[in-house]
């Protein structure tokens, strides 16, 4: 199981070092275009699809990684128990959030499908719909692999690793 959650998240950090380099790039050479007088159009939807992808892909590395705010400032004090019991409430909690959105992203890719950027005629909006379920498939699946490993540890400031 490390294996594929290492290899999924070696997928994730180049995918998201691409999109934000492109989406980058994308914006300034619309500006630059825009500047010499010959905007392209295009450059804002490729910007917005890079974008959509990019952030919730790079929510996911953080989040498994650890590395999302976090106050434990008062969790901290309670026994080891009490502090996986808050990480069960907080998990729950989490994971119905990450499902709700799941579940409405893929409701909403149909109704993308006929939807076409304004400057790219026959690039459909759907692209940037599915960066909705594929990436909270992937939260969910983070959220699920961090609260079984907090469930199964033994440090005393479990509530902290969350």
């Amino acid at each position: 199981m490390k294996s594929v959650i290492r290899i999924i998240t070696k997928i994730e950090e180049t995918v998201a070092r691409i999109g934000i380099l492109g989406f980058m790039l994308t914006i300034f050479m619309g500006a630059v275009t825009r500047a010499l007088g010959h905007p392209l159009n295009w450059t804002a939807d490729i910007a917005l699809f890079l974008f959509a992808w990019t952030v919730f892909i790079c929510g996911d590395i953080a989040f498994r990684n650890g590395r999302l705010v976090n106050v434990d400032l008062l969790i901290v004090c309670f026994p080891l128990k009490v502090q996986k019991v808050i990480a069960a409430v907080v998990y729950t909690i989490i994971c119905a959030f990450l499902a709700y959105v799941l579940y409405q992203g893929i409701v909403i890719c149909p109704t993308t499908i006929h939807r076409a950027f304004n400057g790219m005629k026959g690039f459909s909006y759907i692209w940037v719909a599915l960066s909705i379920p594929v990436c909270f498939s992937l939260l969910l699946f983070s959220a699920i692999t961090r609260f079984v490993n907090l469930m199964r540890s033994n440090e005393k400031n479990v509530i902290s690793k969350m």
